[in-house]
């Protein structure tokens, strides 16, 4: 069968190799490098190779990022100039005020801040092919659904299992959970999901229709968290599912946005 045209205009974000290497493929990149740990010699830490690569390179390249898209250009600060100087200002200030308070303060408030941050931007990847996918209501609330049963489910799960071989930032960050909240949590996600993949499946059969990337991004992501967290033994088995798909996508939508302005007429604090 063929998919319908509007379907196949939907189907991509990108473009079907890039999405595919940014999503599905930084999925199994890490799924790679976890399997082959002790091949690389990793045992329970953390080597110092793995913290450039994965941390440096990508986490920590993903969030300094934002200043080629937002702070070294001019046009984009003065369109927002209260929001993009108000909100480190006023981060720092928080950041400051709950250190005061305790460093555990301090810790608990930015994982949580983190966490956010990650769930909500797999969500955003769901959202923007939904939109140009044309998603009916019901599919949007479905897949939103999804989103949260792939990463909230493990992430409550975390919490009612607590310690962990792993943190997210420092050991204790996190606020332990009663022990049934875990496969009470694990379970809600699983017939969340299972439902998400159903309604693939219908659509497959009925519409002749398939969002390829944005069933990538979904999946990915359950596979990610879900391996990274539930299935995981091992701060570096941990970190690599967690941040390899965190970044690397974001690297091409920046990308394809600096492509964009520079097409406008100029990008950046020297484009003109």
């Amino acid at each position: 069968w063929r998919m319908s045209a509007a379907a196949r205009a939907g189907a991509w974000l990108f473009s079907p190799s890039v999405d595919l290497a940014v999503f599905a493929g930084s999925a199994l990149v890490s799924v790679a490098f976890v399997l082959a740990a002790p091949w690389l010699g990793v045992g329970d830490g953390f080597p110092a190779w793995a913290f450039l690569l994965f941390v440096v390179c990508i986490d920590v390249a993903h969030v300094w990022s934002t200043l080629w898209r937002v702070y070294l250009d001019p046009e984009e600060v003065r369109r927002r100039a209260a929001l993009y100087l108000g909100v480190p200002i006023a981060a720092y200030a928080l950041g400051f005020a709950a250190y005061q308070a305790s460093p555990g303060t301090f810790w608990r408030l930015f994982a949580y801040a983190a966490l956010f941050h990650f769930v909500r931007q797999q969500y955003g990847w769901v959202a923007l092919y939904n939109r140009k996918g044309r998603a009916t209501d019901f599919d949007r609330r479905l897949d939103a659904a999804a989103v949260y049963a792939a990463t909230v489910g493990p992430a409550l799960w975390w919490h009612a299992n607590l310690p962990r071989p792993f943190w997210w930032f420092v050991e204790g960050d996190f606020a332990p959970l009663p022990a049934v909240t875990g496969p009470l949590a694990l379970g809600a996600h699983f017939v969340i999901m299972g439902a998400w993949v159903l309604r693939q499946l219908h659509r497959a059969w009925t519409e002749r229709s398939v969002a390829v990337g944005k069933c990538c991004v979904v999946l990915a992501t359950w596979v990610t968290w879900y391996g990274g967290i539930v299935l995981a033994t091992s701060d570096f088995a941990f970190t690599v599912t967690n941040v390899v798909l965190h970044g690397v996508p974001y690297f091409a939508l920046l990308y394809r946005y600096a492509l964009g302005r520079q097409r406008e007429g100029g990008y950046g604090a020297v484009g003109h």
